[in-house]
């Protein structure tokens, strides 16, 4: 489960997410809430004969803040098919915003 800070934006009410390593299909499965701020994903890996390894999930429909901004933390959570948690992330985990040379708004004098 992908809990988003206030400062991400949901772009539509149903997120699109998409299996790009590790998991068991290219489209997955997953249930927005928008009033909680979470997507789940259900259905990333249902079976595995051993460790799929680095897992990365592609998610479609966030928008971004209209400003240069770090945002407040995120939340990533690991459960099992029956409900029970596995790992729980919410610590450190941010996005900055700020712009990091080449972008189409950075100064081409000042890289930063």
């Amino acid at each position: 489960m992908l809990t988003l800070p206030p400062q991400i934006r949901f772009g539509s009410n149903q997120v699109k997410c998409y299996g790009a390593q590790g998991t068991d299909s290219e489209l997955l499965k997953c249930d927005t809430n928008i009033r909680n701020r979470t997507v789940t994903v259900t259905n990333a890996v249902t079976y595995q004969k051993g460790n799929p390894g680095t897992i990365k999930i592609l998610f479609d429909s966030f928008k971004n803040p209209d400003k240069n901004i770090i945002t407040s933390r995120w939340g990533l959570s690991t459960l099992t098919s029956d409900g029970f948690m596995l790992d729980n992330l919410f610590a450190n985990v941010t996005i900055d915003f700020f712009c990091a040379y080449p972008c189409a708004t950075c100064d081409k004098a000042n890289k930063t």
